[in-house]
C-alpha cells in the first residue's frame, strides 16, 4: 500500500488523534453548514 511506503520513506509520521482538535474542527464544519444553508435559502429567495 502507499501509505506504508510513505512511512518507510519518512515523508509522513504517524501521529495520534487529537480528540479536542478533531471535536473543534466538527463544530466548525456545522457552523459552516448552517451558514451555508442560509446563504441558499437567502438566495432563492432573490430569484
Amino acid at each position: 500500500m502507499i501509505y506504508e511506503k510513505f512511512l518507510k520513506d519518512n515523508l509522513i509520521k504517524k501521529e495520534k488523534p487529537d480528540f479536542k482538535q478533531i471535536e473543534c474542527q466538527i463544530k466548525r464544519a456545522n457552523k459552516d453548514l448552517r451558514t451555508a444553508e442560509a446563504n441558499l435559502s437567502n438566495r432563492s429567495d432573490r430569484v
